[in-house]
């Protein structure tokens, strides 16, 4: 047995791997397995979630997923399956090697300013609040709050301090204090109802605000592209701003759909259909595929030219290009036919040898394929 092969074997049998296995037989085999996305991450983690045992509200979830998602408290998790954002407010410390926690529904999406104008957003969650004794990050205080708003503690929460108004379920409430002890990474603020005054008061929008889901292309904003151009194609699924993993169909009409990216080799109005397998969402795209005169993006230079010359050619498209000439078959051509003799700012200068024949320039950039067919005639 080499050794590699001993050390693996070795590191396979550890307890601390044997419980990581157990853990994710578990996960799969759970009648209770869920799907969750931390909020800005894009891949699906598998979890276990189950009714909590330490609070009988059903907005609060008991959790279990592996240590290597890198879940932790005080994180916001989308549910894929039920469409809704939850708040990670407590970990259970035990034995078990994998993450339990419980975590609450974070149905309200709440919005402020910084005194400079800059706009937040995050999820948050109410709930009653019985009055007590409160510890605070600096000190203690008795606070008679109404209701606690809990929230991550996120870019911006250092400007929703006292007596910040904010609207809520229709009802104008102020903070009264903030508690950023008892939970980690997860800030309660104390609201107390008061009159309202439409000039002071923050809007916070009430309850299930609807899901807003998005597709997105990186052909979203080309509206027309010349005659024999390839275009990277990346399609992106966006639930209230989260990427999420998510599968498409595409449907090609008067382009062709290669690996990532479209070629277009029609003239007309070329379509593009897209369909989420995860939220049922189409993405409609037309774009028009016209002769170089008449598009933004295309090679400039003759078409025809004589063998034995030289000949410029400049690309119309922004970005750092990669030059190249093929032959029919897409291989590199031979210097004997044509070389490129000097690039320079988006330019390139050709030299042709003495055969005639068709070649094709292309330029690349990250994101788009510029084509252009040369035919090369006798000198005389």
């Amino acid at each position: 047995m080499s050794f590699d092969r001993y050390v693996r074997r070795a590191q396979r049998g550890t307890v601390e791997n044997l419980k990581d296995r157990t853990f994710e037989r578990r996960v799969q085999n759970s009648y209770n397995k869920e799907g969750i996305h931390l909020i800005g991450a894009q891949k699906s983690i598998d979890s276990i979630i189950e009714t909590s045992t330490m609070n009988v509200s059903p907005d609060t979830k008991k959790i279990a997923v592996s240590f290597a998602s890198g879940l932790e408290v005080g994180n916001l998790i989308y549910w894929d399956r039920v469409k809704s954002y939850w708040l990670v407010y407590y970990q259970r410390i035990t034995e078990k090697n994998y993450f339990s926690g419980e975590m609450q529904l974070a149905k309200y999406q709440i919005h402020w300013m910084s005194p400079g104008g800059k706009k937040y957003m995050t999820w948050g969650s109410v709930r009653n609040q019985t009055s007590g004794l409160h510890g605070l990050s600096s000190y203690f205080e008795t606070i008679s709050g109404d209701i606690e708003l809990l929230i991550p503690r996120v870019e911006g929460s250092e400007y929703l301090v006292r007596q910040t108004r904010i609207k809520l379920n229709g009802r104008t409430y102020k903070i009264t204090g903030s508690n950023d002890t008892n939970h980690e990474n997860i800030i309660i603020f104390y609201l107390d109802e008061v009159q309202s005054n439409p000039e002071l008061d923050n809007e916070i929008p009430y309850g299930n605000t609807p899901m807003s889901i998005e597709l997105e292309s990186t052909l979203n904003n080309i509206d027309s592209i010349t005659l024999g151009t390839t275009l990277d194609f990346k399609i992106t699924t966006r639930k209230d701003g989260l990427e999420i993993d998510d599968k498409y169909e595409i449907i090609c009409t008067d382009c062709v759909h290669n690996n990532n990216a479209i070629e277009f080799n029609s003239l007309g109005v070329a379509q593009i259909k897209v369909y989420s397998e995860l939220t049922d969402n189409i993405l409609d795209l037309e774009i028009e595929v016209i002769s170089e005169e008449t598009s933004n993006y295309y090679i400039d230079g003759p078409a025809s030219v004589r063998t034995m010359l030289s000949y410029s050619y400049t690309a119309k498209i922004n970005g750092e290009l990669r030059w190249t000439l093929v032959d029919n078959n897409e291989n590199e051509l031979s210097k004997d036919i044509a070389k490129i003799e000097e690039t320079k700012d988006g330019e390139i200068t050709i030299k042709t040898g003495s055969t005639v024949t068709e070649f094709t320039i292309v330029a690349e950039t990250n994101s788009m394929t510029l084509r252009k067919v040369v035919n090369i005639k006798p000198l005389y």
